[in-house]
């Protein structure tokens, strides 16, 4: 671990030939110890004091030009308008997968496309091949404005989306969010992976999908309709779950909120997302809760704290502007 904190630390600090450089970005992208590498690149990111604003993006540029040799040309693009909106931590995860794709399809002028939906939102997405992507509040969405001229279809998410990927023999469609990369040709899926969620899963519909999972020995998992797969990337620990309710999974398109054993915390981070608001939990004697619940979308963010409090005894919480504060 040490030998490749060094390797990667001395590469970014130092300039080399050509040569050289293409073999470091070509170790860099393998699988191999990537879960090391990814946590290096993040102390480096960290290192440059970026923030959600202007500086975002140069400091993108500069790390990206460093490990790829790349800027945004008129070639190869991405547009990061929306993106210096969000929270910087969206940026290092897609960053890692960009670079993936930028090494294995170089060849290839791409021209990316962002879509990032604020909080208390949602948003559908048309992409070129027709297939359709339904995105929850406080989601990232990157994906090439064509697929022509390519042997796959390849996204990136960060957050929640629900996919009705258009069948075309030979091209395959790649979803990869965070530890989770899924492989189908036509089918209809979803995807739950918000970076500060320990739970990641994907949930099958229609068609079929194959997963596969960051380190994980197994992979590909296939799942069939009504199947699902879930990752807690905290105890490494994937299940295959049958017979899902998949209409559960999909609540979110109609703004409601499907509880299923959750946390107060996990509750907490449901309640931003969809209300636009920042939740504090003040106390950790509610830690032991768990609820299970469909909250109606049509519920206020009062209605729905008060429901909470019925449901678990001695709640109790103030709202402050647009904060809350449970304690």
């Amino acid at each position: 671990m040490k030998e490749i904190r060094h390797i990667i630390d001395f590469y970014i600090k130092n300039n080399y030939s050509d040569g050289i450089k293409k073999n470091f970005v070509e170790w860099f992208t393998t699988g191999v110890d990537s879960s090391v590498k990814e946590q290096t690149l993040h102390s480096v990111w960290e290192s440059t004091s970026a923030s959600c604003d202007s500086t975002t993006l140069k400091a993108y540029q500069k790390l990206q030009f460093k490990i790829c040799g790349t800027q945004n040309t008129s070639r190869r693009r991405v547009q990061l308008s929306k993106i210096l909106k969000v929270a910087a931590i969206f940026i290092l995860p897609l960053f890692t997968a960009l670079l993936t794709y930028t090494i294995t399809n170089r060849p290839i002028d791409v021209e990316f496309v962002e879509c990032y939906v604020p909080f208390g939102e949602t948003k559908q997405v048309l992409l070129s091949d027709s297939t359709v992507v339904n995105l929850n509040s406080g989601s990232l969405l990157v994906y090439p404005k064509t697929f022509a001229h390519t042997s796959s279809r390849n996204v990136h998410l960060n957050g929640e989306a629900s996919f009705d990927v258009t069948k075309k023999g030979g091209q395959p469609f790649i979803v990869t969010a965070r530890d989770l990369k899924i492989k189908v040709l036509g089918t209809e899926f979803s995807v739950h992976a918000y970076n500060n969620d320990k739970i990641q899963k994907t949930t099958l519909k229609s068609g079929r999908v194959d997963v596969f999972v960051a380190g994980y020995k197994y992979s590909p998992v296939s799942l069939e309709p009504n199947e699902q797969l879930v990752y807690d990337s905290e105890s490494g620990v994937v299940r295959k779950i049958l017979n899902v309710n998949t209409e559960k999974e999909y609540a979110w398109h109609d703004g409601s909120i499907v509880l299923e054993g959750a946390s107060i915390h996990e509750i907490a981070l449901c309640i931003e997302r969809k209300y636009n608001t920042r939740v504090y939990v003040t106390s950790d004697k509610y830690d032991k809760a768990r609820i299970t619940a469909r909250l109606s979308n049509e519920a206020n963010i009062e209605e729905l704290l008060s429901i909470l409090s019925d449901l678990i005894p001695n709640l109790k919480y103030v709202i402050q502007s647009n904060n809350i504060y449970i304690n």
